[in-house]
């Protein structure tokens, strides 16, 4: 079943200070932007334009959005015959075909997605330790002619005193 693929943004706070973007690097499926829209609100929940189309079964999205959201994407699509649209409605089916990096349709596009949005494989770690940065190969010199900066870290400091 053919499934839109959207870009938007998302009013976390719901007073414009934390606002998280869907680009089409790293789109939601039509599917997850109702379940954000019944997490935020229908009024931080703006800008959706889809961006691309994949052919997707409703029940491996409801798994994926189950996994990511929880519960609240069984209040969303609820029962075993839950009723899922997979495009937007106004918007046709003419969208961009998402590609595997073969240059043929990719049979499990959700999958593809989940690694967009960041929840596919995680990355492979760094050869020097999660504590320690990978080898430089500056010179010492260059190191230590760089000045050290100043971080405020607040609660690491006195309060101003009070009255004398």
């Amino acid at each position: 079943m053919k499934m839109h693929w959207c870009t938007g943004k998302v009013n976390l706070s719901g007073q414009g200070f934390t606002i998280i973007v869907f680009d089409a690097s790293g789109p939601v499926s039509w599917p997850e932007a109702q379940v954000l829209i019944a997490l935020h609100g229908d009024e931080n929940v703006y800008e959706v334009k889809p961006c691309g189309i994949a052919d997707v079964s409703p029940t491996d999205e409801k798994r994926r959005l189950l996994g990511k959201y929880g519960l609240i994407t069984e209040k969303v699509f609820p029962g075993r015959a839950f009723r899922m649209e997979m495009l937007m409605p106004g918007e046709g089916s003419d969208q961009e075909r998402i590609y595997d990096g073969e240059g043929g349709i990719d049979a499990d596009a959700s999958r593809a997605a989940a690694i967009a949005n960041g929840n596919g494989p995680k990355p492979e770690p760094q050869p020097g330790g999660p504590d320690k940065p990978p080898p430089d190969d500056e010179d010492e010199d260059d190191v230590a002619a760089t000045p050290p900066t100043a971080v405020f870290k607040p609660g690491k400091h006195q309060p101003p005193h009070k009255g004398a």
